[in-house]
């Protein structure tokens, strides 16, 4: 699957979205259940666990009929790893709203700190049969997360 999707249609639902602070440590921003887009093509498209910053945010309306813009961004749990979806361009009406960089922060933000505690508790439980190496490799995998920047600048025509 493309780290990167197009998907050009009209937004048909939006789920319900939990906020972050604006005065956290965390860029502000929403993170929606799901987002349901009918596409151009007749498909319709579901994407769960959306990260959508605000600047973007308050454009979200059903009914909003455009491209969107989807970076997909693979995080790691304790046993595999998750996909969340981060929105990071729309271009409605011929108007392009991008916040690249609002999006990596919002994907990333709070993952030194994660690994900072796994690491922590780790270190903790490294007397127990060596329990705790498995604490420091999530850490390590929490702290390689990519977000495909470059990739984002590309699909819209830009150079980063």
């Amino acid at each position: 699957m493309a780290t990167i999707q197009k998907i050009s249609g009209v937004l048909a639902n939006t789920g319900p979205a939990s906020y972050t602070a604006p005065h956290s440590q965390v860029e502000s921003g929403a993170i929606y259940d799901y987002l349901r887009i009918e596409g151009n093509d007749g498909r319709e498209r579901y994407l769960e666990k959306v990260i959508v910053p605000s600047y973007l945010d308050v454009t979200l309306a059903p009914g909003l009929e455009g491209d969107f813009y989807i970076a997909l961004i693979t995080t790691p749990k304790l046993l595999g790893s998750r996909q969340l979806c981060c929105l990071f361009a729309t271009s409605t009406g011929g108007q392009l709203r991008q916040a690249i960089r609002q999006s990596a922060r919002c994907a990333t933000d709070g993952n030194g700190i994660e690994a900072f505690k796994l690491l922590v508790l780790g270190t903790l439980l490294l007397p127990a049969f060596g329990y705790g190496m498995l604490f420091w490799l999530l850490a390590l995998r929490l702290m390689l997360v990519k977000v495909p920047i470059v990739e984002m600048h590309q699909a819209l025509g830009e150079t980063p």
